[in-house]
Order: structure tokens, then sequence, then C-alpha cells
């Protein structure tokens, strides 16, 4: 009998395959019999030993995050102090890159009760793969033995590292900074003095946002596998500045929905952390508005007025030639892709003779005011 052979063939799409294959007829055998063959397609990935960041010291507690990439199947990601006992108590985040891998990271809260080891610990049983990563917490010294010798070398000790550590401030602007929808903005921090932030860990963030990250400087280079998508493409440094430590962010296109208060914190190669508000606020001046006629029924003149553009959101009033506030229906309220207000209503104007009646557009937080005048001639 010949020789039998099944080829499969798969797809090079980055999907993650899970195939049996049965039945084939090779016309090659004489007896044209049905010959059965399965073919199970698993596929696995081994992804990277945890990275531990240090995020945030507050009384007397640390925040620290665990994060390990490139896995298939999700493995457990679990925290660990040093006599085994497990730290985790929240979910973990679960990300996926274009070929469909894991990424999963999650947080711990630690006290500062003396020096100890922490581990973050990453185990796929299905692979019998296991990761480790351990975390050093050193102790704050509060006390120190009263004999001359020893005062003298701490004092010594002391002035030593900081001559050779990063004493740095982290400074942003004074007052919020103002951008227009559409255009771009920067951000605006930096240190003093001006040090290098080239080999520091740069974040942009956004806490009050489920997607909190909008833009990471890690080891050189921007990694922003987990930023926000609704920043995708729209940030960066300033790279030839880092040097000189500006640590500024630039926003491309600004919509809306980029309002509010945004974080810069800088992890030092010291293991210390610095972090600084800067609150972003978005305007738009709209158009001159546009008033349509609409309809003449039985001695009445319907009018529209509409203007387009604007954040915040303006008032619109109709006037006469007096000046007196015909507007009596809400005004109808659209937005834009980038968010900005168009606002429209409409009067209905009796008939009695020639007149003059105003559309005007008010937003007084920007200290705007956009009118225009429609002449309404008797019969």
């Amino acid at each position: 009998m010949a020789e039998e052979r099944l080829v499969l063939a798969v797809s090079d799409n980055p999907v993650i395959y899970d195939l049996t294959i049965k039945g084939y007829h090779d016309k090659n055998i004489k007896d044209k019999a049905w010959r059965d063959v399965s073919a199970i397609l698993g596929v696995s990935a081994v992804g990277t030993e945890p990275v531990i960041f240090r995020e945030a010291d507050e009384e007397g507690e640390v925040g620290l995050l665990c994060e390990s990439k490139g896995w298939y199947p999700q493995p457990d990601l679990i925290w660990q102090d040093s006599e085994g006992h497990n730290l985790t108590t929240e979910k973990p985040e679960i990300l996926r890159d274009s070929l469909n891998l894991i990424a999963i990271r999650t947080r711990v809260v630690i006290k500062r009760e003396g020096s100890s080891r922490f581990t973050c610990r990453v185990l796929q049983q299905k692979l019998h793969e296991e990761k480790v990563t351990e975390f050093y917490l050193h102790a704050v010294k509060t006390q120190m033995k009263a004999d001359w010798s020893m005062c003298l070398y701490l004092i010594l000790l002391i002035l030593h590292q900081t001559s050779r550590s990063e004493m740095f401030q982290l400074l942003g602007p004074a007052g919020p900074v103002i951008a227009i929808v559409g255009e771009d903005v920067v951000l605006p921090t930096h240190l003093k003095p001006n040090i290098s932030a080239e080999d520091m860990r740069i974040e942009w963030y956004r806490p009050q946002h489920r997607d909190y990250q909008v833009h990471l400087y890690l080891l050189g280079e921007s990694r922003n596998e987990h930023q926000n998508p609704s920043y995708s493409r729209r940030t960066a440094l300033f790279p030839e500045e880092l040097r000189k430590g500006n640590t500024s962010l630039r926003l491309g296109r600004v919509q809306v929905s980029d309002e509010g208060q945004y974080w810069c914190r800088i992890h030092s190669k010291s293991d210390n952390n610095y972090r600084i508000m800067v609150s972003l606020e978005v305007r738009a001046v709209g158009t001159e508005p546009v008033i349509f006629r609409e309809a003449d029924e039985e001695g009445e003149v319907g009018l529209l007025c509409e203007s387009k553009g604007w954040y915040p959101q303006p008032d619109l009033i109709w006037q006469d030639s007096e000046g007196h506030n015909l507007t009596t229906e809400k005004p109808e309220i659209l937005r834009d892709s980038l968010g900005r207000i168009a606002i429209r209503t409409r009067v209905v104007i009796k008939r009695e003779g020639s007149s003059r009646f105003s559309c005007r557009v008010l937003q007084q937080k920007l200290h705007e005011e956009k009118v225009t005048v429609f002449y309404l001639h008797g019969e």
C-alpha cells in the first residue's frame, strides 16, 4: 500500500487555535478507502519575568504593582510575604496584545513594619511554568545609639549620600493650562535642578479614569501598551529635552473629554517617587449665529438660530429691536466628534410691521459674544 500523508496548513493570522481534523481521501490508495485521522493543535506562550514597580508611599504604606506579559493560557499572579502568606486581595487586570497574548497585573499595599521581602509569583499550571520576582522593603530607622562615634559616622554617611543622590523637585504650572479644541497643547513639568530624566520612569495618568494611563516612558522609550485608547497616537514626550529635565507631555488634537486633572509621576533611580498635578481646561469659540426663516403661517414667521463649535456651552437669546427677550423654548444641544457644542432654538414672530430681531450667543466664561440681526419687513 502506498504511503499515506496528511498535510495541515495553518494560516499566518494571529489566532489561538484549538483544532480537530477528521476524514480525508487519498486518491493514490488503490482501494479508494477513507481513512480517519485526527490532529489537535494546542497553542501556548510563556510570558516574561514579572516586573515590580513601586508606585506610591503614603502614611506608612507602600504601593506595589506587579506585571507580566506574553502568556497563554492565562496564568495566576500571587503576591506573597517572606513567610509565603498570600497578600493578593484584588482581582488581577487582564489585557491582550495584537497576538491575543495575555498581560496580567495587580497591585498590593504594604505597611512599613520593618525590613522584609515580598514576592510576585506568576504560575501557569497547565504549562508547568513559574516565574518569580522579589522586592526588598527596607525599614526606616527612627532611633540610633547615642554614642558620639556612631553619631559622627551617621552624619558623614548622610552627607555622602545626599551629595550623590538625586535631590530635585518636580515642578509644574502655577495655574490651569488652557487648550483649544482641535489644537495641540503642552502640559509643562520639569525637574529642578535640570538633571537628566532619560533613565527615570515617567508616567502621565488620570487616576479618576478606569483606563488611567495617558503616557508611560520606561527604560529609555515610550511604552503605551496599556494606554487609555482615547489617547492613542496623541501623546508624546520631548526626547531631546529629557536630558535637560523636561518631562512635559504633548497632547495632540485636543478633545472636550480631555479636560480635567493630569498627574505626572517620576520614579527616580534612587527609588523615590515624585508627582505633581496639572489641570487642563478646554475651550472653543463657536461660529457667528446663522438665522433661517422657516415658515410663514397666518401672519406669523418662524425663525431658527444656530451657532456651532462652542465649549463650554453658551447661552442663546432672541431679542427684539428694544432688547426684550423673546426666547421661550429650551435650546437644542448637539455635539460633534470632538465634543464641541452646537446650540439652536426657534422663535415665532408676529407680522406687525417692519422690525429688527437679534440672535445673541454669549459665553460668559470666555467673555465671548456673537450677534446676528434679522430684518422683517411688513407687508
